[in-house]
This record gives C-alpha cells, sequence and structure tokens, in this order.
C-alpha cells in the first residue's frame, strides 16, 4: 500500500498532502487558500519558527498574539489584532499544552460575521500533523 494511500485512509481525509517539514506545510496550506502579499496571518508570539515563518514565505504579514502560560495562543489578546486585512489564525499546541479552542473558534466565526473575508485556523501539533478550519465567506 501506497504511504499516501495510508495516510488517506488513517486520517480519514480525502486529499492527504505529505511534506517532510511542518514549515512547507503552513506555507502550502497559505497559499493554497489564497494567503499572499498584503493579508495578515495572527500567530502565537512564543513559538517555533514556522508559525510566523510560513506567513512571511507567503508574503503575508504575521501579526503576534500572546501567549498563556502553556505557551498557547491566549483568546483573550486575539481579538483586538483582527484587521479587514487579517485572514489566518495560527494556533499551536506547544510542549504538551493544548490551547482553549473554544474561545478561538467562536472569534473566528465572529470575525466572519463582522465582514472579515476569510478567516481561517491552522490546528497545529507538535507531530507534524495539521488541521484547517476555514470560515469563508
Amino acid at each position: 500500500m501506497r504511504y499516501s494511500t495510508f495516510v488517506r485512509r488513517f486520517h480519514q481525509r480525502i486529499y492527504p498532502v505529505i511534506h517532510l517539514l511542518l514549515n512547507t506545510i503552513v506555507h502550502t496550506a497559505l497559499a493554497a487558500l489564497g494567503v499572499g502579499p498584503g493579508d495578515e496571518v495572527i500567530v502565537p508570539s512564543y513559538s517555533f519558527i514556522a508559525s510566523s515563518f510560513s506567513a512571511v514565505q507567503a508574503g503575508a504579514i504575521p501579526v503576534f498574539a500572546d501567549v498563556t502560560d502553556e505557551h498557547t495562543l491566549d483568546p483573550n489578546d486575539i481579538e483586538h489584532r483582527i484587521t479587514p486585512k487579517t485572514k489566518a489564525i495560527i494556533v499551536v499546541h506547544l510542549y504538551g499544552g493544548v490551547a482553549d479552542m473554544g474561545p478561538i473558534l467562536e472569534i473566528a466565526k465572529k470575525a466572519k460575521e463582522e465582514g472579515v473575508q476569510k478567516t481561517i485556523l491552522f490546528n497545529l501539533s507538535g507531530h507534524g500533523l495539521i488541521d484547517m478550519a476555514a470560515y469563508d465567506s
């Protein structure tokens, strides 16, 4: 069995894309979803380099938000950073800490309702897995 077939079945995804580096995974996803020059991507202020550098590679501007004591994106520091140029929020679960996704999901939904054209949540784990939820108008 081909590895891509195994990944598709195991993760129950129709079109898995396999990369060797997390940086290329996030960059490919940002580019595929139309994030580019002039767009803003909210990223944790404390994370590994791929979190912010992928946005730079896509031509976007990383906007740093504070993190909690568990080194995950602080939901209380996201909402005021969202502008009409915001296209993505990258959430990273780091060092065994899990981000509080409930409020972050609500913030992304609210941004769409308030006219932000597209907000994409990237949910990254330390295992190199990426999950995306797009709130697209």
